[in-house]
């Protein structure tokens, strides 16, 4: 197994090689096009987290141990191929996407995210979702597949009349075994909601960019996506199943708890910079959220706008905050700073005791190399000591204020 295998195994995994990339920001304009390296699928996630899109969904993804390999394919769209007794699961990316020195070419933005987020979701169903670490997108996808039944099908399968139910359209497709035609029928609607969340992700790209480019304010931005949830609700989408079903339409709009569920799976809609901070201080200091403290340590220690200007030491105070209360990627992002000295005084002793107590072996290992005996004894003692703190104390601890 490959070290981007046992990090891809690893939630904090994606945070450092999110904060060791120089810029940490993703560009794919000109001579600012970040290196794309191939072999290194943790980029693909590292492309959907910078493009605020399916940010809680890869940190389930990584939570549940979530991995696959990534290749370069000569085909027209990015792939999902689950995993075998052989072979891990893997996500193939056009050649389209990358230029010949390596480098994400600017010509393709908004189709690439919309490639990688919809294998994304293939891999997250099979990795998580089936895998019983998210109910709630269980039970979505199972409501859907009962929306589908009663739905009509129209396809150009010559083995199928043009437009039928979708019990017939699926046992013709199936030969008429009934175990497939439901097996067939899942992974139907799996793709028929992948479509939905290609049109979503597309259309909230040109949005940002627009609103980025000063073309648009909030509102205009927020009114624009509005007609664009009422465009889906109204629209026609089609599904697929590899290999037995080529692409056919259902001949029913999508159902808005379905929508309204991708939307807040992918986390997309537009709120100000400065608003999310405002939400996010307000969560984790007033309510003390690790998750929250977490986010603003990060946000904080990559640069993200004016709000949130490039700020290591108050990256740290954040990454403290969440690691006291026991959030795993924040307990790993300050082993991380201590190792560095980076927002903090480097200590080798405290960022082996972070890295323990995250679990972090792949990273607390490099640290262990600079380190003596005695000082990974100490660093093992604290990490075995150590115990999560409720907020009121810790608060009094820190002297916040709510």
């Amino acid at each position: 197994m490959t070290v981007m295998n046992i990090c891809l195994r690893r939630i904090q995994c994606l945070w450092l090689l999110l904060v060791g990339f120089t810029p940490p920001v993703l560009a794919w304009d000109g001579d600012d096009a970040k290196q794309f390296d191939e072999g290194e699928a943790l980029l693909i996630l590292v492309i959907m987290n910078n493009n605020d899109v399916a940010g809680e969904m890869i940190d389930s993804f990584l939570a549940a141990g979530g991995m696959f390999d990534f290749e370069v394919t000569d085909g027209d769209n990015a792939i999902y191929r689950q995993g075998t007794a052989v072979a891990d699961p893997v996500i193939k990316i056009p050649q389209k996407y990358v230029n010949a020195d390596g480098r994400l070419t600017g010509e393709y933005d908004f189709r690439l995210i919309n490639d990688l987020l919809h294998e994304f979701f293939h891999a997250y169903v099979d990795q998580v979702v089936t895998k019983g670490h998210d109910s709630e997108t269980a039970d979505i996808l199972k409501r859907g597949v009962a929306w589908l039944e009663q739905q009509s099908i129209e396809t150009s399968i010559s083995r199928v009349q043009s437009s039928s139910p979708s019990g017939e359209f699926f046992l013709h497709a199936a030969d008429g075994n009934t175990e497939a035609a439901e097996a067939i029928k899942i992974d139907f609607f799996e793709e028929f909601a992948g479509q939905i969340i290609n049109n979503l992700a597309f259309q909230h790209q040109r949005i940002k960019k627009r609103l980025s480019k000063g073309q648009i304010d909030e509102e205009e931005a927020a009114n624009l996506w509005a007609m664009v949830i009422a465009g889906v609700e109204n629209g026609f989408f089609r599904g697929y199943s590899y290999p037995e079903l080529e692409a056919a339409m259902v001949m029913g709009h999508p159902p808005k708890f379905l929508i309204d569920y991708l939307v807040e799976l992918l986390g997309l809609g537009y709120e100000s910079e400065c608003d999310q901070r405002a939400r996010l201080l307000g969560l984790a200091k007033g309510q003390g959220d690790p998750d929250a403290q977490f986010l603003l340590g990060f946000k904080y220690l990559v640069g993200d706008g004016d709000c949130f200007p490039a700020d290591s030491g108050e990256a740290a105070k954040w990454f403290q905050m969440g690691a006291e209360q026991g959030n795993n990627g924040a307990q790993d992002m300050l082993g991380k700073l201590y190792t560095q000295g980076n927002g903090v005084a480097r200590d080798y002793v405290q960022a082996y005791k972070w890295f323990q107590i995250a679990g972090a072996s792949v990273s607390q290992d490099g640290v262990g190399l600079k380190m003596t005996p005695a000082q990974i004894d100490e660093a093992t003692r604290l990490a075995q000591e150590w115990q999560p703190k409720l907020w009121e104390a810790l608060a009094d601890d820190l002297d916040i204020a709510p």
